[in-house]
């Protein structure tokens, strides 16, 4: 591989920035990120874990959230004392490596493809060679030349083909980094976002023609981890084996035996006893059935039993008409990939041809499953990336040559820029999406306030019920305040996180704070109408009253008031304005203070405390 250059730098910063202006997580990275905590605080006491009260719907594999566990465990001793009042940052470093792994993985398939271009790109046309002779032997009786006495050597023509090869790697860049799901999903325990550095790595194997190493990194990441990429193993296998003949074809299928066996046993291994932490491994060996492979159950569940299709169920075609234009912000890459895959710069290994093609099954194979999400298809999108890039690439060879290709080149660049600015609009309003974890972050401000100014009476337990939104949206173990802060200050909390209503309704007067999505407008009510409840209403506790404390505020929608109504319906008005201003003050914050008034914020979650009624 290359040495790592500007863009490579760039992409871990553009990661890291989307990092710190969005910390807080949601609940499809809920699973992922509570496992890491167990491993980081428990270990391997897997009866603490908190998988075996909030189990979810189906089984999830724990081998990415323990690799990442027991990294970000090694740190614990050197950022969490018992002075540190939670292990938020321990939740943030998990992030950040997931985050450089991904980033890493991405340098590695651009580099992939550069270096790929440069070697099947250099071919030699002629070498010759001009000399002078300075004098002639012939043969007495024919006549014919014998030897020839070479003076000097007069010149030396040596051409080499070459195709500029960094040429894909820049647009591929471009492309790819101004993308907002991969930049801003990088650092997300999805699980999809945990496969993603395997699957990118075996494209970049694809691309350097190593086909039996990537069907086995394919299968091993689609039985462990995410079983929709082993229909992307599947589509590669289709295309680059029985189309194309890249691959040789017992060497594959070889291959992705071998990755689905390790991998199998590896999940049936560490997800059987996390999962059932009572039964001895013993009883797994003996009785394999009892054992559990999280992917395979998810897909029978999902798939066979058509459960997915509860959370809501889309057209055949959605994928490409919806999906793709929410993924391509504009859809620049995608007009690019025709050309890009007539104009393959990997020339006879056809690499960016077979990963277009492959993508594009595989998109077809995911349209016949009903339910459908874009981070079905995440690994797909450095595949269609990549071929864009090269039908870029092409007309930026024939730039100078062609007023066309010259345009084509300008309306890439403009169209990228212009990705760059919706992806930094979307980073800013999306991070205004976690308003449980802001509202745990300010329960714990309060708390500590109350501790400091002396406020909060000592020796006491305090309980704080969190509801289901603001679980849903950052609430999680790493930003509760640690026991250790708490009992070098004589505080004891109980953070309760019932979802049953009639244990809830049993509980309900322990309760002394609240963080809820129910905003309390009007009177509260009784516990037996409390099946009815409403968004306006809290239950009642005898002689006490819910007080509210801190509303915190969700990202709701977006206005054009600033840009139009409130400049006479002139937006150019509007832009000359905000440039005077930024040049006026030599500050970027008029900018922030504009796309702020051109936000729509609402409240979404509440902190109550109870008071006694005097």
């Amino acid at each position: 591989m290359a040495k790592l250059d500007f863009w490579d730098a760039l992409l871990v910063g553009l990661i890291s920035i989307h990092l710190v202006v969005s910390p807080f997580t949601k609940v499809e990275e809920s699973f992922n990120t509570q496992a890491i905590y167990d491993f980081v605080n428990y270990g391997l006491d897997f009866s603490k874990f908190d998988h075996l009260e909030f189990p979810g719907a189906v089984y999830r594999t724990f081998v990415g959230s323990a690799v990442y566990g027991y990294i970000t465990k090694f740190f614990k001793s050197y950022l969490i004392t018992s002075d540190t009042p939670t292990q938020f940052d321990l939740q943030l470093l998990s992030r950040g490596l997931l985050g450089l792994v991904n980033g890493i993985a991405m340098i590695i398939l651009r580099h992939a493809v550069i270096d790929t271009v440069e070697k099947v790109g250099n071919s030699k046309e002629f070498d010759i060679s001009i000399f002078e002779v300075d004098s002639v032997v012939k043969d007495e009786n024919t006549g014919e030349v014998i030897a020839e006495e070479v003076e000097e050597e007069v010149d030396v023509v040596e051409k080499t083909i070459s195709e500029p090869k960094s040429a894909i790697g820049l647009y591929y860049a471009l492309f790819q980094y101004s993308q907002f799901h991969i930049i801003y999903y990088s650092s997300r325990f999805l699980p999809n976002f945990i496969a993603l550095p395997l699957t990118n790595i075996a494209l970049s194997l694809v691309i350097k023609a190593n086909y039996p190493l990537a069907f086995m990194i394919l299968t091993f990441t689609g039985i462990v981890f995410r079983v929709e990429v082993l229909a992307l193993a599947a589509s590669l296998f289709f295309v680059s084996v029985l189309v194309f003949g890249r691959a040789p074809f017992w060497a594959s299928v070889s291959a992705s035996f071998f990755g689905v066996s390790i991998g199998g046993m590896v999940s049936f291994c560490v997800d059987s006893k996390i999962w059932k932490p009572t039964v001895d491994v013993s009883a797994f060996l003996m009785n394999p059935a009892i054992g559990i492979i999280p992917e395979i159950s998810s897909f029978i569940f999902n798939v066979v039993e058509k459960n997915a299709e509860k959370w809501g169920v889309e057209p055949f075609s959605a994928y490409f008409t919806t999906y793709m234009r929410k993924l391509f912000v504009p859809p620049t890459v995608v007009s690019m990939a025709l050309t890009g895959i007539y104009n393959d710069p990997t020339k006879s290994l056809h690499s960016i041809t077979i990963l277009g093609l492959t993508a594009l099954l595989h998109i077809l194979i995911m349209s016949f499953q009903p339910h459908k999400e874009w981070r079905f298809i995440i690994y797909d999108i450095p595949c269609i990336t990549l071929v864009g890039a090269a039908g870029v690439a092409k007309f930026s060879r024939t730039s100078k040559a062609s007023l066309f290709s010259k345009l084509a080149v300008l309306i890439t660049l403009a169209s990228c820029a212009l990705s760059f600015v919706a992806s930094g609009f979307m980073l800013y309003s999306s991070s205004m999406n976690y308003p449980g974890g802001v509202a745990l972050q300010a329960f714990n401000d309060y708390i500590i306030e109350r501790y400091e100014s002396g406020s909060l009476p000592p020796n006491q337990n305090f309980v704080v019920h969190l509801d289901v939104l603001p679980k849903m949206t950052g609430a999680t173990l790493f930003g509760e305040l640690q026991p250790e802060f708490l009992a070098s200050r004589n505080i004891s909390i109980t953070y309760d996180k019932t979802e049953d209503v009639s244990t809830l309704l049993s509980k309900w007067s322990e309760f002394d704070f609240l963080i809820t999505d129910i905003y309390n407008r009007g009177p509260s009510i009784s516990v037996a109408d409390f099946s009815e409840r409403t968004d306006n209403q809290l239950v009642t506790v005898s002689g006490a009253e819910w007080y509210q404390i801190a509303t915190i505020d969700a990202f709701r929608g977006i206005t054009p008031r600033p840009l139009i109504v409130d400049n006479g319906f002139r937006p150019q008005v509007a832009i000359m304005n905000l440039v005077k201003e930024v040049i006026a003050k030599k500050s970027l914050l008029p900018v922030k203070t504009f796309i702020d008034s051109g936000i729509y914020k609402a409240p979404a979650v509440y902190i109550y405390e109870k008071q006694q009624l005097m």
